[in-house]
C-alpha cells in the first residue's frame, strides 16, 4: 500500500469536506 497516495488522497477528501462545511 502506498502510504502517500492514501494520505494524499485523504488530504484531498479532507480539503473538500472542508470547502463544503464553509
Amino acid at each position: 500500500m502506498e502510504s502517500r497516495v492514501l494520505l494524499r488522497t485523504f488530504c484531498l477528501i479532507f480539503g473538500l469536506g472542508a470547502v463544503w462545511g464553509l
